[in-house]
């Protein structure tokens, strides 16, 4: 079963994003990705336990949206360990 927040159906783009100037990358360098950011490896065995309600799984994060517009429900059952908290930025990676 899923959420989702009544709030999100109501976000539109905005359209004065289209005048903003492009970045100028002039003097940008390569860096390696673990240079800009930290891999918080941060466990939860027993969620329902811990108060923990919601998940969020792969198939909850949308290819090229920056918001979670819906979720997992703990108590319907999970097998996740990973525990994220607000301001995180989440990465989702695959084992092929």
């Amino acid at each position: 079963m899923t959420s989702t927040l009544p709030a999100f159906e109501k976000l539109r783009p905005n359209p004065h994003w289209v005048k903003l100037p492009l970045f100028d990358r002039k003097g940008w360098r390569m860096m390696a990705f673990g240079d800009v950011v930290e891999n918080v490896n941060e466990t939860e065995r027993a969620p329902v336990e811990a108060g923990i309600e919601r998940f969020i799984g792969l198939e909850h994060l949308e290819p090229g949206s920056l918001q979670i517009r819906e979720w997992g429900v703990v108590a319907d059952g999970t097998t996740f360990t990973r525990r994220c908290r607000p301001g995180q930025v989440l990465f989702g990676k695959r084992r092929a």
